[in-house]
């Protein structure tokens, strides 16, 4: 069975975790998710999101807090599309 990477593997170490907690810290419920545009109300379901992807140099730039299920939903598009694709037409056959 392959491994997961650690958070720390993956550029989401310390650094991460104090600009999440920064970003929590100032969170104000309500806030409408920059994907989906419904309103962000459990901090626990909240991811926080690279305004320009890490893969793209964004791994020190401008965050937000979004909705889990919306930025994963967007980085697996992203591989999609990274990959040649369109996240509307995946196969079955692709390995995630």
């Amino acid at each position: 069975m392959k491994r997961t990477p650690t958070t720390t593997e993956r550029g989401l170490g310390w650094e991460h975790q104090k600009r999440r907690k920064a970003a929590v810290a100032a969170f104000v419920p309500g806030t409408p998710c920059a994907y989906c545009g419904e309103p962000m109300w459990n901090v626990r379901q909240l991811d926080l999101d690279h305004v320009l992807p890490r893969a793209a140099g964004g791994a020190r730039g401008p965050v937000r807090l979004v909705h889990r299920a919306c930025n994963r939903a967007e980085g697996f598009n992203a591989a999609v599309r990274a990959r040649g694709g369109s996240p509307e037409t995946k196969t079955n056959s692709e390995e995630w």
